[in-house]
Parts: C-alpha cells; structure tokens; sequence
C-alpha cells in the first residue's frame, strides 16, 4: 500500500518572514498521539500501523518506545486515551493486567513500570466484557488517574462510573450506584478538579466538572457533549456544548470560567463552512495553563474515518481559525491527501501543539509537533509584518516590533477589550497598575508603551 501520511520530505516550508518562528515536525507515521508534556518535549499516544493500540511514548532523546500491555492484544478491544504527566515521566492509559485476565486502567513509570489501578476493587466494582475500568486522563503532577470504572446497576448488570485514582490513596468513585453514567477525561495538576461527563435521564452526556468531589454541571445538554481537559489550576475548563432548538441541535467548541461559586460557560463555535446540526460539530480538547491558546477539532462531515476534519486554534485576539490556514500563512503546506484530524494537545506552555494527520486514502495516521512562538513579554501581541488579512494576525511571535505598535493601536481605535491593559489613572504604585478596569483610556496607551520599551529579556 502506497503511504502519503506525513513525513519530513512531505512538508513544503517554504522561506517567509514567519516561517523561522512556526515550525511543523514530523515525529512518526502509524502512531496516533494522544496528548503531550508540559514542555512539549514528550509526547504519548497509541500505535495505529499495526492495529494493536498499544501504549507508546516518545521523546527527543528516545524516540517512540512502546510500554506494552495491549488490551487490544491480549482481548481484542480497548477503550481510553494515552495521557503524560508535565514532566514527561509518567504515562496513563487502558491496559491488560500482567497475567492477562482483565482489563484496568493503568500508570506507567519510566523507573517502575506499570501500576495497576484495579484491583482492589471498589464495593460495586463488577468486570463487564473481561474489564474492570478504563484509563482516560492524568493529572499534570502524574499522581492521579482518571476515567470510567464498571459498577453495579440499580437494574442489572453494569454501568460506567467517573472515578480517580491516586498513587498514595488508591480508587474513588465520583458518583454514586444508581446515578446515570458517567466518565473522568481528565484532571487539572493536582488532581483536585476532574472534568468529563454525566449522563441524563436520557442518557445524553453532560458537560461536568468536580471541585474536590463536589459535581458541577456545565452545560444542560440533549445531545452528546463533554468537558475534555483543564488548565493547571481546574479555573477553566475546554469541550463542548449544544446549540440550537432540540431538533436540530449543532454541538460547538466552547469553555467554562470559575467564577468562585459555578462556571460561566463561553461559546467558541464551529469554523464557517460547518453545517448546523449532527453532520458537524467542534470540540475543544486542551489549554494552555495562562488560558490564551484553546486548541481542538472541527469536523465539516462527522462520519468516522471518513470524517472531513480539520483543527483549530482560538486565542482572545484572534478568535477561532483553522490550523491549516495558520499553517499556509507561515509557508507551510500540507501534502494534498493529508488532511487535519485535529489537535490533540497544547504544551503547558503554550509552545507547541501535538497534531494527528489523516491520509485520506489510505486513513493512515500520523503525529507532528507544531512549534508556535511564545510571547516573550505582555507588548509581544502580534506576529511580526502579519496584516489584518492573515489568520497569524494577533498570534505572538517572540519579537517585540512595530508590527505589535501597529496592532495595538488598531485594538485601541477599535474599542476592542484586548487594548484594556491597566485601571484608569493608575500609576507604578498603584494596585491598580496593570489591571483592567473595563475601560479603554490614555492610560492603557500608556502602560503598552511602557512594555513596548521595556521589549523582552
């Protein structure tokens, strides 16, 4: 079989003002990553090329090691989603035990090997189809697992229960038998907010957050919707949500702010050209810890494998737009039959973003890292020499020129809230200083001129 899936030689980089900032690495064809380190130096996933679905992990000084233990070897079926601690050491994923006799969730340890989450069993723990429990998300630290574990049901047989669980303290359900279903997707870095979903009565999924345990829904949703990650701290939360009467419902990328009490929910929205209801949606699935870059996917035609599908970026400046745009704004092109299946993941710190690739003919999978610049100082607000027609347009670039003078005086004239950099008549002394207040005056000019100066380290 003929492979075009990405690889260095397939990627055109073509010479441009932007393009020594923005990068794409190709890292490896047959292997789907799942979700990368803080620093975006390490990466995990799942191998595609031979159908096993085994757990791998790859960083620079490695390569692509695979961690073994299959559960689509040794039963023929698998659930869950590889995921990395912040450091790069730790693994998570859906695995079989060591003798082969059932399926659990499991963390992995570049110095110990594979734990175990299950057993010990939880009191209504029951084994459906040879599994015990799934592993979906990690926390940042890599001490607690989350995902879906299989308890009794109120009317028989089994059900699928969100549960956390921790190196020190072992397994915890996070909701109670006899409640609908439900699943953990992921957790902020100490594990104490675990974001997924719930099931209604009708058995729809819920976007669903819990704060030390205590269950916050998101959104009231018919249709079927999840919170898929956090940040550091679990303040905001990224998935999707519905829009649009129950009969003709769109599901479209959105966020949700902690607001001390509850969450506040944002809409992103669907990339133009995605029609309204089931045959298109959009999901946000990772953020940056400072909550400036929200990445995720955008299918124009949801139908599996054969989904037309690309990735997004949203940023406050910028809004939402297709990483294939971004890409051809910094000189890079992609081979004609590799499309975007989406973006996976974004580093911590926002420095590089993980991306699968489909080839459309063969729908062989491949991962690249996409290297972006990162603001080196609040002034760094635009990319360099972009004009308002780029999709780069407002992305930082790691220089401080008089492309961001230019793009700052077009928010201030604009009213746009992005020019609110400081509280009104705030001096250096004040607590004020640097705060926004809602209001965009002579003093925010002032306080961007001063980091203009200032420029970066």
């Amino acid at each position: 079989m003929e492979r075009r899936a990405l690889t260095a030689a397939g990627v055109c980089l073509l010479a441009g003002s932007a393009s020594a900032q923005v990068t794409l690495e190709p890292i490896a064809t047959g292997y789907a990553g799942t979700d990368i380190s803080g620093d975006g130096e390490a990466i995990a996933g799942n191998v595609t090329l031979d159908g096993s679905y085994e757990t791998f992990r790859w960083t620079r000084a490695t390569g692509v090691v695979r961690l073994g233990r299959s559960s689509v070897i040794a039963f023929g079926s698998g659930a869950g989603h590889p995921n990395i601690s912040y450091d790069g050491t730790r693994v998570s994923a859906t695995i079989a035990d060591v003798t082969t006799t059932f399926v659990t969730g499991g963390v992995w340890d570049e110095s110990t090997g594979w734990a175990d989450c299950m057993p010990p069993l939880l009191p209504d723990s029951v084994n459906i189809d040879g599994a015990y429990c799934d592993g979906w998300g990690l926390s940042g630290d890599g001490q607690t697992l989350v995902g879906l574990y299989w308890c009794n049901s109120v009317s028989g047989g089994g059900s699928a229960h969100a549960y956390t669980w921790n190196t020190t303290t072992g397994s915890a359900g996070l909701s109670a038998s006899g409640t609908p279903s439900s699943r953990a997707n992921d957790a902020n870095y100490d594990g104490t907010v675990v974001v997924g979903w719930q099931s209604n009565e009708f058995g729809a999924w819920q976007p669903t957050a819990w704060r030390s345990g205590v269950k916050h829904l998101l959104s009231d949703t018919d249709i079927l919707c999840m919170a898929e990650a956090c940040n550091a701290d679990g303040s905001i939360v990224v998935g999707n949500t519905a829009i649009g009467p129950v009969v003709n419902e769109s599901r479209v990328a959105s966020f949700w702010t902690w607001n001390g009490t509850g969450y506040d929910e944002t809409i992103i929205g669907n990339l133009p050209g995605t029609p309204i209801g089931s045959t298109g949606r959009a999901w946000a699935n990772s953020i940056a810890d400072d909550a400036m870059i929200i990445v995720g996917g955008n299918n124009f035609f949801d139908n599996g494998p054969f989904s037309v599908s690309t990735g997004f970026i949203w940023t406050p400046r910028t809004g939402m737009f297709d990483v294939v745009d971004y890409l051809g704004d910094n000189g890079i092109t992609l081979p004609a039959d590799v499309q975007v299946s989406g973006l996976q993941s974004i580093s911590a710190d926002a420095s590089t973003i993980l991306v699968l690739f489909q080839d459309t003919t063969t729908f062989e999978l491949s991962t690249a890292l996409l290297h972006i610049p990162v603001a080196c100082s609040a002034a760094d607000i635009t990319t360099q020499g972009a004009g308002a027609g780029n999709t780069n347009y407002g992305m930082p670039d790691g220089v401080v020129s008089a492309a961001d003078i230019q793009y700052y005086v077009n928010l201030f004239t604009t009213s746009d809230p992005n020019a609110d950099f400081t509280t009104t008549g705030a001096g250096v002394g004040d607590p004020g200083y640097g705060v926004p207040d809602g209001s965009i005056t002579a003093a925010d000019i002032q306080f961007y001129v001063n980091l203009y100066i200032a420029g970066c380290p």
